[in-house]
């Protein structure tokens, strides 16, 4: 949870400043926004689903953790739809599967597991997708993770 906390404060904190000058920043800040009409046009018009943002020294985030921690389903199923990268770790080396299930956003994990994200992910500390999950509270993410381990 400190994680998502954070990450939403730094993402927060860096898009309110950002001035929409390419596509990438433009993406950036309709995801702030929650704006899935616009993510979808810009989606659409060849912005990268796997943009990466710089916010600081080895801090980065990309539209798909950031959508997971502060927009609603459509736009991370936009992203995801756009083939944005689903492994890709950020500077907690934490996936979207891992946040989408801190969260405890079933619908969330249900998308990603259908798309292919690694269950068994971990950030190389103990953390896994299945920690996010407990830490999430969620019984119903908890299960899911748990089936889908077994598999």
């Amino acid at each position: 949870m400190l994680r998502s906390l954070l990450t939403f404060l730094f993402i927060l904190s860096i898009c309110v400043t950002c001035l929409a000058q390419t596509k990438a920043k433009e993406l950036f800040a309709a995801i702030h926004d929650n704006n899935a009409q616009k993510v979808e046009k810009l989606l659409d018009a060849g912005a990268d689903a796997s943009a990466v943002m710089q916010i600081g020294p080895g801090a980065q985030f990309s539209a798909l953790t950031m959508a997971i921690n502060t927009s609603t389903f459509p736009i991370v199923k936009l992203l995801v739809e756009h083939k944005a990268q689903l492994e890709w770790k950020d500077w907690f080396k934490s996936t979207a599967l891992m946040y989408a299930a801190g969260k405890g956003n079933r619908e969330m994990v249900e998308l990603l597991l259908a798309h292919g994200a690694n269950v068994r992910a971990d950030d190389g500390q103990g953390n896994t997708v299945l920690v996010a999950a407990q830490q999430s509270k969620n019984p119903e993410v908890i299960a899911l993770i748990e089936a889908k381990l077994k598999q």
